[in-house]
């Protein structure tokens, strides 16, 4: 029953992945930037949007971990109050 719920888990987690906003920009910005750097001739700017893919990642890497940080606050509580009511009841 709980290998179930993780690979759930697991596949809810690849599919919001895949719509993630910052993502997205990240995959977008790859073609881009060979766009400069090779249709345009314009190196710089190419290697200049080339370096915002990696910084799309991290952004998206940073908020998913603040939300993850919320959610395990949130549940460690609920997890608390619980044992505390069974400890009340015995």
């Amino acid at each position: 029953m709980a290998d179930r719920m993780q690979q759930q888990r697991s596949k809810q987690a690849a599919e919001r992945t895949g719509r993630d906003p910052f993502f997205l920009a990240a995959i977008l910005s790859i073609p881009m930037s060979w766009y400069y750097f090779f249709m345009k001739q314009d190196q710089e700017r190419g290697i200049f949007v080339g370096l915002w893919a990696p910084t799309f990642l991290a952004l998206g890497s940073h908020f998913r971990q603040i939300r993850m940080n919320e959610l395990m606050e949130r549940d460690s509580s609920d997890i608390v109050s619980r044992v505390q009511r069974m400890v009340k009841e015995q």
